[in-house]
């Protein structure tokens, strides 16, 4: 996904402790990291994000931590967590995407309360290293009129956490770089060579 937004990514090596980030992005001399999670349900979504935000920073084995990045960016595909009657559908016509839409949303909500306070409006203390959280679910949809094609779709949803008072900072730049990249990485991979034509995830 990073590779295809057109960034070479830096590959962590995980650690048995999972306390390394998934990737690593570099930006002239400033370092990135990127957590992915795929959740089955959001029933323990506070565990999730606060594990994914300590992953997000590298620790020496001893637990001290050894570097701490610019920033990072929690990515999350809430596929799963949809009911399953949802990302496999038929139906006469294009994909009617209002329902997934508004499911999509109220996942995503679960994960931004745990890592920003709407009643403060700041971003929690521990979590301030997060720049950003990307979020998306697949959907196959039959179209019963014609049958020839699968079509499949990628919807995609993005946060960027910035500075108090949107001040426009290095951060507030670095926040909607990597959420975009992010979302440019998602956009590119779901396109496949299929026969003469192409399956495009579209969102």
């Amino acid at each position: 996904m990073i590779a295809a937004a057109g960034t070479a990514p830096v590959i962590v090596n995980l650690k048995k402790d999972e306390k390394s980030p998934d990737v690593i992005i570099k930006k002239n001399t400033m370092e990135y990291s990127v957590e992915v999670k795929r959740p089955q349900s959001l029933s323990h979504v506070g565990n999730m994000v606060s594990k994914a935000a300590r992953q997000l920073t590298l620790r020496q084995e001893d637990g001290r931590l050894r570097k701490r990045f610019h920033g990072g960016a929690l990515v999350v595909d809430l596929t799963d967590c949809l009911p399953a009657d949802m990302t496999m559908t038929l139906g006469a016509g294009p994909p009617v995407l209002d329902a997934l839409r508004e499911a999509h949303t109220s996942l995503s909500k679960r994960i931004h309360e745990r890592i920003y306070s709407e009643s403060s409006r700041r971003i929690l203390e521990n979590r301030r290293h997060v720049f950003a959280a990307v979020s998306f679910v697949r959907l196959s949809w039959w179209d019963l009129s014609d049958r020839s094609q699968l079509n499949c779709i990628t919807q995609r949803l993005k946060v960027t956490y910035l500075t108090e008072g949107g001040r426009k900072t290095l951060r507030y730049h670095r926040a909607h770089w990597l959420a975009g990249l992010i979302c440019n990485g998602i956009r590119e991979v779901g396109v496949e060579p299929l026969g003469s034509g192409e399956l495009r995830f579209d969102s």
